[in-house]
């Protein structure tokens, strides 16, 4: 009886944990939108009723963008996008982080 009490608070805990990664993400997304408009037109206010409207357009893309990962071929979906994204994803960052440090701190000043 225990055992299905904490195996139920686990996957409560693992979804609740979930929606607070996707709450992040889509606030985070909001807020990017939302100062690029600022950007463009800095006298232009951030009304109530565009947030909302961008918050379910977000909302939705996302939704439509996870749909192919809860299929019966999700799984190697997932399996493909975690290596490519992750791989080359990490090997462009590392490439650019190499380039820009040489830009900043010359050879000449590596080398003393």
């Amino acid at each position: 009886r225990t055992s299905q009490v904490l195996s139920i608070l686990f996957f409560c805990t693992l979804f609740l944990l979930g929606l607070d990664s996707t709450f992040a993400v889509v606030e985070t997304l909001q807020t990017y939108a939302n100062d690029w408009i600022l950007g463009r037109n800095p006298t232009k206010r951030i009304s109530a009723r565009g947030n909302a409207l961008r918050l379910v357009l977000i909302s939705t893309t996302l939704l439509l963008l996870g749909l192919p990962y809860v299929t019966r071929g999700g799984y190697y979906l997932l399996e493909i996008a975690d290596h490519f994204i992750v791989t080359y994803s990490l090997t462009i960052g590392l490439m650019l982080e190499y380039i820009m440090i040489g830009h900043v701190y010359t050879a000449e000043r590596m080398m003393e």
